[in-house]
């Protein structure tokens, strides 16, 4: 072969090379562009820093290895090829592994201010970031920095030698697409739902009294969207539809959407009752169908904690709350538990089996509705079983008092360990008396189990990991035995597949039991359908004598209790607060301990002038708050700070792994937080 049909040849194979280089340059940006959120002159900018780099390669790899060319030829062209580097309008490095700078183009230079060289110098001291991190970083994104105060995109590329590797670097300036970014992101909109969620109480009332209090919220709603430069639309009756842009949001969450106090301020003449709006507010979402739905979400969660409040969902944690300071209504209707019930049948009868558990260290308010929930369910499903702690003393009590009438149930209870394997595709868990799903009795069935029906009367603590199929979280209701009593009462002498639901006088008896703990015997958060559902279950065989002795107290926990009060301390005059060092079992604290808590907490609501009081038992590695109120205090708000939850006027909250000293300053200072938001600080001690 000739000498000429060589160096044909080569520069044939040269040019398909670099045909080949370019085509599949071209089809790596393309695919970038569609199938990516990469800005569009990154990929096409480095497809065409690789053409050019290949290229180079390529052309001193044929010129090098051609026998005619001379080494003139071959030093121009690389001088060619650093001119054409130094010339690109994109600042360009070529650094050692470890970052230090062997060459940079006349741009890198100019950005950097080092007319003098960058030679020798390390690339973090003008990336901020180390060479190791631009590496690790890849393709095709890269790595965000600041090169000398611009924001760049930097994208490195390996050169390999003979002897060593190079890297080269381009850094792309983005800075304008980040402010272009910043200023969307701050006039993106938050959506707000917004709701008078008082309209049944304030209808009781003089209807013109009762229209001029709802037109002056509105009024209020409207001055307060065009302030923060937004819109508002009523898309119902009295519920609002507000949009105002992101960068607003801040001036809100400053003054804990005083709006809310603002309205609480408009009332009814001569009936002391105030306005109230609850709010469900989002910014998260990656378009405006995701937000929308947020923000209806957050005004559900806003409502199921009682109303009065704002909600907001934010993309880097969870729900805030803001408000919340009036105590939840207890004038409702049945309709609810209606609707929940026949909703609540059609899955127990489609379901392969049923699962009903309450919370950890249940009191007879989470035993009796758990009862109630599976005499439901046995009506409707065979295959029924309760999750329950057996080793536990409330547990021991209701079980015998069952044994009595109902043979049934000695298979229903299973422990958790037993539950976790019945678990199916097809299963239903029923969750009573709670919805924060941390405390219930066995946290790995709910987080394995598809379908799930919520039913509790407690404030919603946070959104759920596995939307349930039914919610009903009723915090006006005075336990969660009222809700499970209503949804029996409305199948009471109904005809069903298994006959008519009829209670036995056990099951009716810790029913009643529940309610009378929640409602101190009928002396705290009772309503009306208290009453009725409190007349129903003595129609069914209860008898409130033989229910106080379930709540008759051990002699350990009697002496712990009256401890509780001889230890008796003021804060900030009208707070009470308790300690008891307890012995616990195995250094944990006893259900015994956690009655003798909450009885203490609701004694000290008996001194004179003490709003609300907080009974706490400790050992070594925990320690079990309790807390009461009379009604002009939110308990809930102030024990949420340390963990915990309940209702307005009953809450409580477990820590542990810290000390009692730690957490007995973790709540004065919640206790002050909660004051000072509520304008209502006192004088210190």
């Amino acid at each position: 072969m000739t000498e000429e049909k060589r160096r044909k040849n080569r520069e044939f194979i040269f040019l398909l090379l670099l045909c080949t280089t370019g085509v599949l340059c071209l089809a790596v940006s393309g695919m970038l562009i569609l199938f990516s959120d990469i800005p569009v002159f990154i990929p096409v900018g480095a497809g065409l820093l690789v053409f050019i780099a290949v290229g180079a390669v390529l052309i001193v790899s044929s010129l090098r290895s051609s026998s005619d060319v001379e080494p003139e030829t071959d030093r121009s062209v690389q001088t060619m090829i650093a001119d054409v580097l130094k010339k690109l309008d994109i600042p360009v490095v070529i650094t050692t592994l470890e970052g230090r700078i062997v060459w940079a183009n006349s741009l890198m230079t100019a950005v950097c201010g080092t007319e003098g060289g960058m030679t020798g110098k390390n690339v973090s001291e003008y990336a901020g970031v180390q060479m190791s991190e631009l590496i690790s970083a890849g393709l095709p994104g890269g790595a965000g920095v600041t090169l000398c105060g611009k924001e760049c995109r930097a994208l490195s590329y390996i050169m390999p030698t003979g002897d060593r590797d190079f890297w080269l670097t381009v850094f792309v300036d983005r800075s304008e697409l980040a402010e272009a970014e910043r200023k969307i992101d701050a006039e993106s909109p938050v959506l707000v739902y917004a709701v008078i969620d008082n309209l049944e109480q304030l209808a009781q009332y003089v209807k013109v009294s009762y229209r001029e209090a709802v037109n002056k919220t509105e009024t209020m709603l409207r001055e307060w969207t065009a302030k923060l430069g937004g819109l508002i639309r009523e898309y119902d009756r009295d519920k609002y539809f507000i949009a105002f842009p992101k960068n607003r949001l801040s001036e809100c969450v400053e003054d804990g959407f005083a709006i809310l106090d603002r309205i609480r301020r408009i009332g009814l003449d001569n009936t002391g009752m105030s306005v109230t709006v609850s709010m469900g507010v989002s910014v998260c979402g990656s378009n405006l169908l995701e937000r929308e739905a947020d923000a209806a979400s957050a005004l559900e969660t806003a409502l199921q904690r009682g109303g009065d409040q704002a909600v907001l969902k934010t993309p880097d944690g969870p729900n805030a709350f803001f408000g919340g300071k009036t105590k939840t209504d207890l004038n409702r209707t049945r309709i609810i538990s209606r609707t929940v019930c026949g909703r609540l049948i059609q899955l127990i009868g489609s379901a392969g089996n049923v699962l009903i558990m309450g919370h950890k260290n249940p009191d007879f308010d989470c035993i009796g509705g758990c009862v109630g929930l599976a005499r439901l369910s046995l009506t409707f499903n065979n295959d029924v079983h309760v999750v329950v702690n057996k080793n536990d003393s409330n547990f021991r009590i209701a079980a015998s008092v069952l044994r009595r009438d109902n043979p049934e149930y000695d298979g229903i209870f299973v422990g958790g360990g037993e539950a976790l394997d019945m678990i199916r595709s097809d299963t239903l868990l029923i969750i009573a008396d709670v919805n924060n799903l941390r405390i219930v009795e066995e946290p790995d069935i709910a987080a394995n189990v598809a379908t799930q029906v919520i039913i509790d009367h407690h404030r919603k603590a946070a959104d759920f990991a596995i939307e349930p199929a039914i919610t009903c979280i009723e915090p006006g209701t005075s336990s969660c035995c009222e809700l499970v009593t209503e949804m029996l009462e409305t199948l009471s002498g109904t005809s069903s597949p298994s006959g008519i639901i009829s209670l036995t006088p056990s099951e009716a008896n810790l029913l009643l039991a529940g309610i009378m703990l929640d409602t101190k015997n009928f002396t705290r958060s009772t309503g009306e359908e208290t009453f009725a559902a409190a007349y129903f279950l003595r129609s069914c065989g209860a008898v409130s004598d033989v229910v106080n002795t379930f709540f008759f107290n051990e002699e350990r926990d009697f002496v712990s209790e009256a401890r509780l009060g001889a230890n008796l301390k003021r804060f900030r005059d009208k707070f009470a607060i308790t300690a008891d060092r307890v012995e616990g079992d195995g250094g944990r604290i006893t259900p015994g301990d956690r009655v003798a808590a909450s009885r203490a907490a609701e004694a000290l609501l008996e001194v004179r002038n003490v709003e609300a009081a907080f009974a706490m038992v400790y050992t070594d590695s925990e320690v079990l708050i309790s807390g009461r109120s009379r009604g002009t205090v939110n308990v809930q708000l102030i024990l949420e700070q340390l963990g915990g939850g309940g209702r307005y006027d009953a809450a409580g909250a477990q820590i542990s792994g810290t000390g009692f000293q730690l957490v007995s300053e973790q709540l004065k200072e919640a206790i002050d937080s909660y004051l000072e938001d509520a304008g209502g600080a006192t004088a210190a001690d």
